[in-house]
């Protein structure tokens, strides 16, 4: 089986589509492919049957993996242009459940002690400074990551 891997830039005026797409790839394991190049991007993937026909299994707004996650950048960093480092990933979380004990230990290391449970809970994400880091428990949905502002 072969598939085809288009990248989509959501469009802000959706009047005639939904996102500007460009094919990035044919690949026969679409899978391994965005394992191996990790696309810092929404993409859909099409399935081609043997007639040549093209087939959606895969919308760019449909995440393979969701979850919360503990991950930080140094202050130096620019959050929009470099990718966190991640801690851990808690896959399938919700701001709704209990926060892990990992995060409460690395967030009784903050600078600065705050009650952070209502932002976790209104915001999707708690943010706190550690020396030259910039940490945040937050929303993850495949490589993209809530800032935390």
């Amino acid at each position: 089986m072969t598939y085809l891997i288009m990248k989509c830039e959501e469009l802000g005026d959706q009047w005639e589509c939904d996102a500007n797409r460009v094919p990035v790839t044919l690949t026969k394991d679409w899978k391994k492919w965005t394992e191996e190049h990790n696309p810092d991007y929404h993409y859909e993937v099409y399935q081609c049957d043997d007639a040549g026909d093209f087939m959606l299994i895969k919308n760019y707004d449909t995440p393979l993996e969701e979850g919360m996650a503990l991950y930080y950048w140094n202050v130096s960093d620019d959050c929009e242009e470099v990718p966190p480092h991640i801690v851990v990933k808690f896959p399938m979380y919700t701001r709704h459940m209990p926060i892990p004990k990992i995060v409460k230990d690395e967030m009784s290391k903050a600078d600065d002690q705050e009650e952070v449970e209502n932002w976790l809970t209104n915001c999707g994400h708690i943010t706190w400074y550690n020396e030259d880091k910039y940490y945040v428990y937050g929303e993850y949905k495949d490589n993209f990551y809530d800032l935390g502002y």
